[in-house]
């Protein structure tokens, strides 16, 4: 997945002084110094952000560089954002002022959800839209899916003939890596 820190270990061979990695990305070619570990061994770190390939590279006791031979694949991934539904309704809802609305939705992501909003605004007040999150305990495990219930009490709005209200939710994913992604649902027009 795009920003995983992965680390590789490798056993050199006698006489190898030292050893790199030697990677080719989209952004060019670098080394990556390894360094020595208890038992002989060698490690290096490094974050994955773009496809390639590595080779190891070993400085031989005559000052020689010289690789494995294996040319070896960077597959990256991206995290994409949350997909989210409104299952219970669609479009434009005709409502009047003392209702409350059960509305049923699903959440859905690749690697796992880390929360969940309801969002509501006045048509044209985007910008004073008011958001809540969505609490369950079945959120702190950071599931892949997730399918719940909200309930919006229309009268806490005190309403107006001719008010419309713009609903919908937003869930965000657990990626740390490169920063989370946000998931939106269709909005309802109330």
């Amino acid at each position: 997945v795009e920003g995983s820190e992965v680390a590789l270990t490798a056993v050199p061979l006698k006489g190898v002084k030292d050893i790199e990695i030697a990677l080719e990305t989209d952004e060019g070619k670098r080394t990556i110094p390894m360094e020595r570990t208890q038992g002989g061994r060698v490690r290096a770190e490094l974050v994955v952000t773009d496809k390639g390939s590595y080779q190891f590279q070993a400085r031989l006791p005559d000052g020689n560089r010289a690789t494995d031979g294996v040319e070896r694949e960077i597959d990256v991934v991206s995290d994409e954002a949350p997909d989210v539904s409104i299952t219970s309704h669609e479009g434009e809802v005709e409502v009047s002022p003392e209702d409350v609305l059960e509305i049923e939705f699903t959440v859905h992501d690749d690697y796992g959800i880390d929360k969940v909003e309801r969002v509501h605004h006045f048509a044209g007040s985007s910008s004073e839209a008011t958001s809540q999150p969505i609490t369950s305990p079945v959120l702190t495990e950071t599931p892949e899916n997730f399918d719940g219930t909200v309930e919006l009490n229309l009268r806490s709005l005190s309403l107006q003939p001719k008010d419309v209200v713009v609903f919908y939710l937003r869930a965000h994913d657990n990626n740390s890596a490169t920063g989370a992604g946000t998931g939106r649902s269709d909005k309802l027009t109330l």
